[in-house]
């Protein structure tokens, strides 16, 4: 007992020089030491798992798989968020967008359109879907400057002005058979038709509004 007394003193006088001396608990020492292991225990997990799960060290095979189970916005957005996906995203868009379906980016804003076309367009050859965006000269825009290699655009419900029309088939060099569907077609959108030197096919269905007259067979329709 007199020595736990000893031992509660702050100092001591041994051979006449002053000794501090720190109370302490063994008991909480330990619990201490325990707490410290296993913080660096933590460490040392989230460290491992950290390099497990790190997806930039993915094979592309695997980013291929990932971006296969996405939507067209989800895509773009993963790929912006590391310059190396872009790369990836280029090959994949080459097999995966030879045909695309507009209806897909109907929840994109108008950015992500332009960054996903920046990328996908030049690999489209064929477009089918409507174009319900409120922006349609903006969308025709893009499609003219991101996708020149279109042959074949079927398209319905669309409300572009004949101007925009025509810029749009001007654009695409390669078209070759336009289906159109519930568009108003007028002498501007012919004479845009007429001048469309690979176009082959044409088809239009629920004309609606049908204004001047044209031989299509002398046109080279």
């Amino acid at each position: 007992m007199r020595n736990m007394l000893v031992l509660l003193n702050e100092s001591h006088f041994v051979e006449n020089e002053i000794v501090n001396v720190k109370s302490t608990n063994s008991r909480q020492e330990l619990v201490k030491e325990n707490v410290c292991e296993t913080e660096r225990e933590n460490l040392e997990i989230a460290h491992t798992r950290e390099k497990a799960f790190n997806i930039l060290q993915l094979p592309e095979f695997c980013i291929h798989a990932i971006l296969e189970r996405m939507a067209p916005g989800d895509q773009i957005r993963f790929v912006q968020s590391h310059r190396s996906f872009q790369t990836i995203f280029e090959t994949f868009s080459r097999r995966k967008y030879k045909k695309f379906i507009w209806n897909k980016t109907q929840s994109m804003t108008m950015g992500e359109i332009r960054d996903f076309l920046s990328i996908a367009g030049k690999y489209m050859v064929e477009l089918n879907g409507e174009i319900r965006n409120r922006y349609y000269d903006d969308v025709m825009n893009l499609l003219i400057v991101y996708c020149p290699n279109f042959e074949k655009v079927t398209l319905s419900d669309i409300y572009i002005n004949p101007d925009s029309f025509r810029n749009f088939l001007r654009g695409l060099p390669n078209l070759r058979e336009l289906n159109l569907t519930y568009y108003q077609l007028d002498e501007r959108a012919f004479a845009a038709l007429r001048d469309a030197k690979k176009l082959r096919v044409l088809k239009l269905s629920n004309m609606f509004h049908i204004r001047g007259e044209y031989n299509l067979y002398n046109n080279n329709f």
